[in-house]
């Protein structure tokens, strides 16, 4: 999997300077990122997280990794590869799940040897909110290659603002990305970058089934990400959507509004959206789908458009990139993704 111009999005400086200063400099060691503010879970719920240690030298593939977790939090794999300078890094994968609310203020010990690597988080766990939409992420924007906490402001305050009960899942190989019994518990999918990159036949299988058993799919991919339209549009095929793997130009800012934005409930306060490197979306059948969003100017390219089936399910197809990034850049964006993450629950 390749993600182009990392370094635009993510900047791991930012994760450095402030872990260094909370450790001992002589030791080499460093957090990506510093810490992770889950913001508001709900009880119950499954949040799940990553973060990267980075060490001096190439010791943790050789041995692996101690991780000392508090009450709530469980590991769920630590896997350390090495750096092309020799140094080695090794990414914690974690799920907090707990069944009462209350503050969670912890510390996830990494030690290797003599050294020792502490990594904050924390979140308000909250009783799970009456009639809140229930939506399952894949994967989490909590991610271990995010570079600034600041970057997830955004999301956080949408979660909050929305009542949402959202499971958040870290994409892992070898584990299945799809489980039918995460499918039955939630109302939405959200599945988005290497999630999409991961799903086999049976799990396109049970996600599309999801939808034609009333549930709401959101597929998000860009040509930014590598791979991503082409497992998308396997995804959204049957529904007649597919993502376009190409960008209106490199860099280009592309802007929707007015007459651009469709009058839909799913657009409701959407007022206006700019995007970075967004991808077109596509409809194989002309008049199958709804378009929700059409840029404005020479662009003249749906960014999102939703497919509905006849027992109430919808797919909707959004292709930008780096989602959770672009939250806290565009607040139109940020309404349309409230939207796409709110609905009545589904029949069962």
């Amino acid at each position: 999997m390749a993600i182009r111009t990392l370094g635009t999005w993510v900047s791991v400086a930012v994760a450095l300077v402030s872990v260094l200063a909370a450790q001992d400099a002589d030791a080499g060691v460093s957090l990506q990122p510093a810490s992770h503010d889950l913001g508001e879970v709900a009880v119950g719920a499954v949040t799940e997280f990553s973060f990267g240690v980075h060490w001096p030298d190439d010791a943790a593939v050789r041995t692996e990794p101690e991780v000392r977790l508090p009450e709530g939090l469980h590991l769920l794999r630590v896997k350390s590869f090495r750096e092309k300078d020799g140094k080695s890094t090794s990414v914690v994968a974690v799920a907090l799940r707990v069944d009462h609310a209350g503050n969670l203020a912890a510390r996830c010990e990494v030690r290797l040897g003599t050294r020792t690597a502490t990594f904050p988080v924390q979140a308000k766990v909250v009783a799970r909110p009456k009639g809140g939409t229930r939506v399952l992420v894949l994967e989490s924007p909590f991610g271990w290659q995010s570079g600034d906490p600041e970057d997830f402001v955004a999301w956080r305050r949408l979660v909050a603002a929305a009542a949402l009960d959202v499971d958040q899942r870290v994409r892992m190989r070898g584990r299945a990305t799809v489980e039918v019994a995460a499918l039955q518990r939630v109302d939405i999918v959200w599945i988005a970058e290497g999630s999409l990159l991961d799903l086999d036949a049976g799990e396109r299988a049970l996600l599309q089934g999801f939808v034609c058993g009333g549930g709401r799919l959101v597929v998000v991919a860009s040509a930014f990400f590598d791979g991503t339209p082409a497992a998308a549009s396997l995804l959204c095929e049957p529904f007649g959507l597919c993502i376009q793997d190409k960008e209106p130009a490199v860099g280009m800012a592309a802007v929707a509004t007015g007459d651009g934005i469709a009058r839909h409930p799913l657009t409701v306060g959407v007022e206006s959206i700019r995007l970075l490197r967004p991808s077109p979306v596509a409809s194989a059948e002309a008049g199958k789908a709804t378009e929700l969003v059409r840029f404005d100017g020479d662009v003249q390219q749906v960014f999102a458009a939703m497919a509905t089936t006849g027992g109430g399910g919808e797919v909707v197809a959004v292709g930008a990139c780096l989602w959770w990034n672009d939250l806290g850049r565009c607040p139109g964006f940020e309404r349309l993704v409230r939207n796409l993450m709110s609905r009545a629950p589904r029949l069962r």
